[in-house]
């Protein structure tokens, strides 16, 4: 859904979420956990199905006009078999009243998303059995960690005179930067791990491995990479 307050689309939409169907079942779930999608509808083909023929779900891109561009949360979650078919009714529920689109319902496998090489790499012995049985165990602890992850941004946001989700104000001196309570946990995640954000530069321009600028090309000798430790 696109409106007038561009910024926290997400926080908005999970607010919502949280309030009408998690907070209200939370018994039901076991965990659960979200993640934010904005992209353009020629270069993702499994949502494009969904909301190219719906105006309120898409539009012209700012970056590239040529491109038609949508946003979406997708949503993780356990809860439990008996409950099913009440969570599902509760989520196109709430989607029906706050003006989003529930598109699609569909199995999750923790172990095989979690458990994959990019979040837990395969030891390099002959023990398979052990090396499946860490994978297990490293998606599970990493399930919590996005769990309680989305639970802690939603205790730090707060409902504006609009309906939107924004987050809450803090300001205590080490939140200076962004007067948000998050630049406090998103501190104490990066000095326990001690992970730098790399970021290429290139005439004013800037991105990352992920979200990289147009036409940033790591081995470029004229883009300049900064690592920067918090």
């Amino acid at each position: 859904m696109f409106d007038d307050n561009e910024e926290y689309w997400a926080e908005t939409c999970f607010g919502n979420f949280m309030e009408s169907v998690y907070i209200p079942n939370i018994k039901s779930f076991k965990w659960f956990w979200f993640t934010r999608y904005e992209y353009y509808l020629s270069k993702d083909t499994f949502i494009k199905k969904y909301v190219e023929k719906d105006e309120n779900f898409t539009r012209p891109s700012e970056d590239d006009p040529r491109e038609t561009e949508y946003r979406c949360i997708y949503l993780r979650m356990e809860i439990k078999a008996a409950d099913y078919n009440k969570i599902k009714s509760s989520i196109e529920e709430y989607a029906e009243e706050r003006g989003y689109k529930a598109a699609r319902f569909e199995g999750y496998n923790k172990t095989e998303d979690f458990g994959s090489d990019r979040f837990a790499p395969t030891l390099k012995n002959k023990n398979e059995s052990f090396n499946k049985k860490l994978k297990k165990i490293r998606a599970s602890d990493f399930t919590n960690f996005m769990y309680y992850t989305c639970r802690m941004l939603f205790w730090c946001l707060r409902k504006n005179e609009k309906g939107w989700y924004i987050p809450e104000k803090n300001l205590h001196p080490y939140n200076a930067t962004t007067k948000s309570t998050l630049e406090s946990f998103h501190h104490m995640f990066c000095n326990a791990t001690n992970v730098p954000l790399v970021v290429f530069e290139k005439d004013g321009k800037v991105g990352t491995h992920i979200y990289p600028f147009e036409g940033c090309k790591k081995d470029d000798p004229d883009v300049n990479r900064i690592d920067i430790k918090f």
